[in-house]
């Protein structure tokens, strides 16, 4: 009986090494976010390089979660033969280890757009990107003053390092390249002192992602109406003693707004609503099953 409570104890994973075991996972999977986003990005640039009129995907990591799972088992077989008995202990032990992600696609248009755009900035430059931008996605709503979304990122992409990205029509990627991708035969690599125009270009494209598409941030709003006076029907000018004309019925004052070009416009411009993935609510779903078990 204490030879099987000994082995009993001996086979038990201990609390703690499940533990030391999970969070050691945890932090694998949490460094691994960085190198995901990093080649999601280098996807893209290498499908907008092999064709600028590709439209990239781009889907950011909304959550994670890392579990362990220690199971033992211990079997015991006890032979009796006449005058002797036997016993064997067959202990088994094993651990799964599950890792996983939630990720929000973007299904807006104007973000699978911009993004794009950003991609054509990096690989061909501003002037190409730019003159492909017709809605002004890139630049700022003070930049761009008219209606559609304006994501404001010109000025981030401006200040990108210079030739952190490398882009060749044939596999002649170096040894030493850190990140690489290709579409077709087209690759795109990043050597180890071009990481931090990575980093910055794939900040850029998170915020993108992140931002609510629906925010009157990215929309360009008047502050303040200008004032106008115009003539209406029924006004009437007579001449005054002091010589000048005066109005007896006076002209109606209007406050409008205007765009720069001096066309009437909304002080709160329309633009269609959209609706977004937004990864899985936590508290939303707590509430829900709360719900369930009343």
């Amino acid at each position: 009986m204490k030879y099987g409570a000994l082995l009993l104890i001996s086979v038990l994973p201990c609390t703690g090494c499940t533990s030391l075991v999970l969070r050691n996972h945890a932090l694998k999977q949490e460094a691994t976010s960085t190198d995901i986003r990093y080649q999601e990005v280098l996807d893209d640039l290498a499908m907008v390089a092999h064709d600028p009129a590709a439209l990239p995907a781009y889907a950011s990591i909304f959550a994670g979660s890392a579990q362990v799972t220690d199971t033992t088992q211990l079997g015991s077989v006890t032979t009796w033969t006449p005058g002797a008995a036997a016993q064997a202990a067959t202990p088994q032990f094993t651990r799964a280890v599950l890792g996983n992600r939630t990720l929000d696609p973007i299904n807006s248009p104007e973000k699978l757009e911009v993004i794009r755009s950003a991609c054509r900035w990096v690989i061909y430059g501003p002037t190409f990107a730019c003159s492909r931008d017709w809605g002004g996605l890139l630049a700022s709503p003070e930049q761009a003053p008219y209606p559609g979304r304006h994501f404001g990122v010109a000025d981030r992409l401006a200040r990108l390092p210079q030739g952190w990205l490398h882009v060749s029509p044939s596999r002649g990627v170096p040894s030493q390249a850190r990140y690489k991708a290709h579409r077709g035969d087209t690759w795109v690599w990043v050597m180890p002192d071009g990481t931090e125009g990575l980093a910055d270009f794939s900040l850029i494209l998170q915020d993108i992602a992140r931002v609510d598409i629906n925010s009157t941030t990215l929309q360009f709003i008047r502050p303040f109406p200008s004032e106008f006076y115009f003539p209406t029907l029924g006004s009437d000018r007579t001449p005054c003693c002091a010589g000048p004309y005066v109005n007896t019925k006076p002209n109606v004052i209007a406050d409008v707004s205007v765009d720069p070009c001096g066309n009437l416009t909304s002080d709160t411009p329309y633009y269609r609503w959209r609706t977004e993935n937004v990864g899985s609510d936590a508290n939303l779903r707590s509430q829900i099953n709360a719900a369930g078990l009343h």
